[in-house]
């Protein structure tokens, strides 16, 4: 259990906008994929999703795809260390500690 959590005066407001934009930033597009692939999407959308499935079939584009996500897994990793490390190495106490954590999501 994170110092977070162990603090007593934690507001739970500070959690919950977070959770409905997490939410949201997984439904939308969990949304689209679903109609894109139930033959719902018409017009401009269904065409990119046509061009976006040609361009994921073709061997370059897979690989650049996959160096990229890797990429990115990487930094947000690394990011997460360094946050962390943070959090270790500076003296915060009180209200400035919950900020910390809460932004770091621990």
């Amino acid at each position: 259990m994170s110092a977070l959590h162990r603090e007593r005066w934690f507001p739970v407001w500070l959690v919950l906008p977070g959770s409905a934009t997490l939410m949201l930033l997984w439904l939308l597009p969990l949304v689209v994929l679903v109609q894109l692939l139930g033959g719902q999407a018409a017009g401009s959308l269904g065409r990119a999703w046509q061009m976006m499935v040609m361009l994921v079939q073709n061997p370059g584009v897979q690989q650049e795809l996959l160096f990229n996500a890797l990429r990115l897994t990487g930094t947000i990793a690394l990011e997460a260390l360094l946050g962390l490390l943070l959090a270790r190495l500076l003296p915060l106490r009180g209200w400035a500690a919950g900020a910390w954590h809460t932004l770091l999501g621990v």
